[in-house]
């Protein structure tokens, strides 16, 4: 196996990925009202990595009793209905976040909305979730505003612009990687979708056979998932990488820890192995949609590894 390839498979090569000089803050406090500023800016002046983490903590502390569920007529009304937001009911986890704005919004309902139950006023009150609270969260994070080059983030403005990207700003484009092991044609990227739980922060790419503004069938994978002692940042960060080789074709050798635990390994691999090999040779990146509809190949075909790629393994 090349460098390169046990690099994508390893579990964690660069370990916390710090930086000389750069490290992380082990707690910080959070006045709630920043979150529920209408502020064109939001969440400053909390960094949006400390915004993620005051979600986490959420999701940590709702779960952290019993008490904090009620059994209703029609269903459990607990703290994960509350920062999904809406009026659903039984929610076995917080529903994953697809935007900037949608988070946003779920610190409205965590915070302002009507409780459901009397378990949902009992966390607010022990925790003090209110709008003139102050909580303090005790994950790792980077300083706010203050850049990472190590992560390839100059500004607080490039974090925003690359999560705006991932999760909403390439929707509709043609993944240059088919993550379907049955159809060859589904490789319209839908975006990424960041779960929030205790254990901390899951990012899934969604794709589909159609657009996302069209009716269709769509698909989730894991891409990334946080590691031991990671902050919200580093954990993306990894997330980005691998969704660019995976949407974009960059041979930038993604770590794929993450994703061959909850996948197929040979089903990425292989194809990711031809992009690297492809980089290196000089040749253009081609879109397997785009191949299979200038050859007429069928839409439901089964993918096929081909032997070529397996020999740069």
């Amino acid at each position: 196996m090349s460098t390169a390839l046990q690099y994508m498979l390893h579990e964690n090569p660069l370990p916390g990925m710090r930086a000389k000089g750069i490290l992380l803050r082990k707690s910080f406090k959070v006045p709630l009202i920043e979150l529920l500023r209408p502020d064109g800016y939001w969440p400053q002046p909390l960094s949006i990595e400390q915004a993620f983490e005051t979600l986490r903590w959420m999701a940590t502390t709702g779960s952290s009793k019993a008490e904090f569920t009620s059994q209703l007529q029609w269903g459990r009304a607990g703290i994960n209905d509350l920062l999904t937001g809406g009026s659903g009911l039984s929610h076995g986890h917080v529903e994953p976040i697809s935007s900037i704005e949608d988070l946003r919004r779920r610190f409205h309902f965590a915070i302002l909305s009507r409780a459901a139950s009397r378990g949902q006023e009992l966390w607010r009150s022990e925790f003090g979730i209110r709008p003139e609270g102050t909580v303090t969260v005790p994950y790792p994070t980077y300083k706010p505003f203050a850049g990472l080059p190590h992560l390839g983030w100059r500004s607080e403005a490039e974090i925003m612009d690359d999560i705006k990207r991932l999760t909403t700003g390439s929707a509709g484009t043609q993944m240059a990687v088919n993550l379907n092991g049955v159809y060859e044609d589904c490789q319209a990227l839908h975006g990424i979708r960041i779960r929030v739980a205790p254990e901390g922060f899951a990012f899934d790419i969604r794709y589909g056979n159609t657009h996302p503004s069209e009716r269709g069938s769509s698909w989730d994978d894991r891409i990334a998932c946080t590691r031991e002692g990671e902050s919200f940042l580093q954990t993306f960060a990894r997330a980005r990488t691998v969704f660019d080789c995976l949407v974009h074709g960059h041979a930038n050798a993604p770590d794929l820890g993450d994703m061959v635990r909850h996948f197929r390994p040979e089903l990425v691999v292989d194809q990711v192995a031809a992009i690297m090999v492809r980089a290196a040779s000089g040749e253009p990146m081609v879109c397997r949609a785009e191949e299979n509809q200038a050859t007429g190949r069928s839409k439901s075909r089964p993918l096929e590894l081909h032997q070529a790629r397996r020999a740069h393994l």
